[in-house]
């Protein structure tokens, strides 16, 4: 690893011994490195250096993570070294990956405010299950609050099955089909 750089964040694979670690070498800039129960670490390139957040499937070499800086999020498979854009079109942010395979991702404004949070699954896409009523600080999201917002509800958010928080023109062209 480069000289005075951290380890600020990591995923851990509990069935198949794999750690992913980001690694902050500079104001925004992460590297990420994988570690499997054989203590080979690696760098793995990603298609990003502005990491935000980072998640694992605990049962297979799939990671995840966001690029804050363009929106968008990956899904990397650690067996084949193959990468994807997983999200669907638009500005979003990794919350989190879940036991049963649910990921976790908000739609984010320019500022990185979350608007419109969605759950999904790999193979499946993703649906929107939730609005703010008021654009809220994506960095203060935690995946145990919207679990518990996806449950119970709250005041701050309001249910929805369709985003009316992406650009007018996707809806538009929804209306033309």
């Amino acid at each position: 690893m480069p000289r005075n750089s951290k380890i600020v964040d990591a995923a851990y694979s509990e069935a198949t011994n794999v750690v992913y670690m980001k690694v902050k070498v500079q104001e925004h800039a992460y590297r990420i490195y994988r570690t499997d129960a054989n203590y080979d670490t690696r760098r793995v390139y990603m298609q990003a250096t502005d990491i935000g957040h980072i998640g694992v499937f605990y049962d297979e070499d799939r990671f995840f993570y966001d690029n804050a800086k363009t929106g968008d999020i990956f899904m990397f498979n650690g067996i084949e070294g193959g990468w994807r854009v997983i999200n669907p079109p638009g500005r979003f942010r990794l919350i989190g990956v879940d036991m049963d395979k649910t990921i976790y991702i908000a739609r984010v404004d320019e500022d990185n405010n979350a608007l419109t949070v969605y759950t999904g699954k790999l193979g499946v896409g993703f649906k929107p299950v939730y609005k703010y009523n008021h654009p809220t600080t994506f960095n203060e999201l935690t995946l145990s609050d919207v679990k518990t917002i996806i449950k119970d509800g709250s005041d701050e958010t309001t249910k929805v099955t369709e985003d009316d928080t992406s650009s007018k023109s996707s809806s538009d062209s929804k209306k033309k089909s």
